[in-house]
């Protein structure tokens, strides 16, 4: 008989078996040890259902899924806002999280400086406007039609205070007074000149008579009826007359130079006059583009001092401490998430590279938070459309990953608030990209063939 304890297996002597083996050689005996119908029933369902299973496994079909990770993101990048004038910060009208508009103003920096160089730059430009003026009445009256025509056009653009207050008229005044004496000079010149003229005229009657007088004394002298001393004292007339005309006549030529003179000095003060004035009316004019540019600047400066929002969007981070705080240029204050629709998001995906060989634009994926269960939150289909080219070192592991850029095609969300919080930006996701299909049975033999294959290729 067997021996078996209570826990342990029954365990045969030697003689027992033989003693089995005679009895199962015995036809009398043999049926009584026989398989049991049932058994063998049993046997049969389970090779009829492994073989159906291996049927199905090699002729169905499932996806075939690469997993990867991604980041919820939108197709704008976040706007970074930075000043361009150093300054003192005297207001902060946005906080972390407001909501804001394309020109709202978010921070206000002190002014006050660049106020102080506006209104000296605004007092030098009416400086200048004023002189630029002046010099333009100055010499109005003495320009021709063209040149003052050229002149208006030129000045148009510059604030008139003379023609506001009304003085122009008396601005041309004392040069045209210095002109009118000078005028008035070369008139009384030009009344010597004919009075000397008539003056020549007459002497040149007395000569003619007197000439006549001394040929007639001189004819009564050579008959001895006048005496010489009436011949001598003709001839002393006609002399003193003919010393008078070259007197006159030396008197009309000194009157006619300085009259020339006269003139010639009006038309050389006059051009000196409109010369000076043109040349500093250019020169001033100059100056006050050059200060006009010069304000444009400061105020489009003062403008940079008020920081405005360059898009619609939400504040996404704060990176001052605020009010009357000293910012350097060029510093980022604050950052802006561009406003964003459903449409406009993407998930940026990291494949890792062994995986990536499977993958290629179109093919779809599906994905939910990372670490939650889908069935809270839901899932999210789309498509890759964009698959780096070269591989890079991932952050957060030591292997070498690729960067692809999926859109997103169809949400599926239980709840509004689960939508909500499932399509927030930098929300990280567990992605399922589908590969194509597989077979179902070589994901049952695989793994017995890699290690067969890895055998086979070591070296004997």
């Amino acid at each position: 008989m067997p021996s078996w304890k209570k826990g342990k297996t029954v365990q045969y002597s030697f003689k027992e078996i033989h003693a089995l083996n005679i009895l199962s050689d015995d036809p009398m005996y043999s049926r009584h040890f026989n398989t049991p119908s049932d058994l063998k029933i049993m046997v049969c369902i389970i090779f009829i259902c492994f073989t159906l299973a291996i049927l199905g496994a090699t002729f169905f079909k499932v996806d075939k899924i690469v997993p990867a990770q991604g980041v919820l993101d939108t197709q704008a990048e976040i706007f970074e806002v930075r000043n361009t004038e150093p300054g003192f910060i005297s207001r902060v009208l946005v906080q972390e999280g407001s909501q804001v508009q394309q020109g709202d103003l978010l921070v206000q920096f002190d002014s006050e400086q660049i106020d102080l160089k506006i209104d000296q730059a605004k007092q030098q430009l009416e400086n200048l406007a004023r002189n630029i003026w002046t010099r333009f009445y100055q010499i109005n009256d003495l320009l021709d039609a063209h040149t003052r025509q050229e002149l208006v056009v030129g000045l148009a653009q510059i604030d008139n205070p003379i023609a506001r207050l009304g003085y122009q008229s008396y601005l041309s005044r004392p040069f045209l007074d210095t002109i009118a004496v000078n005028q008035q000079a070369r008139a009384s010149l030009s009344q010597q000149v004919a009075s000397a003229r008539n003056q020549y005229a007459n002497l040149q009657a007395r000569e003619a008579l007197q000439q006549t007088e001394l040929e007639r004394i001189q004819e009564l002298y050579q008959t001895q009826i006048e005496s010489k001393a009436t011949l001598d004292q003709a001839q002393a007339n006609l002399l003193s007359l003919q010393s008078q005309l070259e007197s006159v006549n030396e008197t009309i030529v000194s009157l006619q130079s300085e009259s020339e003179r006269l003139e010639k000095e009006q038309a050389q003060t006059e051009s000196a006059y409109i010369l000076e004035r043109l040349v500093g009316l250019h020169d001033q004019l100059d100056d006050y583009h050059t200060t006009f540019f010069q304000l444009e600047s400061l105020e489009r400066s003062k403008h940079d001092l008020g920081i405005t929002s360059p898009i619609n969007g939400t504040v996404d981070a704060m990176l001052i401490q605020g009010d009357k705080e000293r910012i350097p240029e060029a510093t980022t204050l604050l950052s802006i998430r561009p406003s964003y629709t459903e449409n406009e998001l993407e998930i940026d995906i990291e494949i890792p590279a062994n995986y990536a060989i499977w993958v290629e634009p179109g093919m779809t994926f599906r994905a939910s938070s990372l670490g939650n269960n889908p069935d809270d939150h839901g899932y999210v289909m789309g498509e890759i459309t964009f698959i780096a080219s070269s591989s890079q070192k991932s952050d957060q592991s030591s292997g070498r990953v690729y960067r692809m850029t999926g859109k997103i095609t169809e949400i599926t969300a239980l709840r509004a608030d689960s939508r909500d919080a499932l399509l927030r930006p930098g929300s990280v996701l567990s992605v399922e990209i589908r590969a194509g299909e597989r077979r179902l049975i070589n994901y049952i033999f695989d793994p017995f063939t890699k290690y067969l294959r890895t055998a086979l290729s070591e070296p004997s």
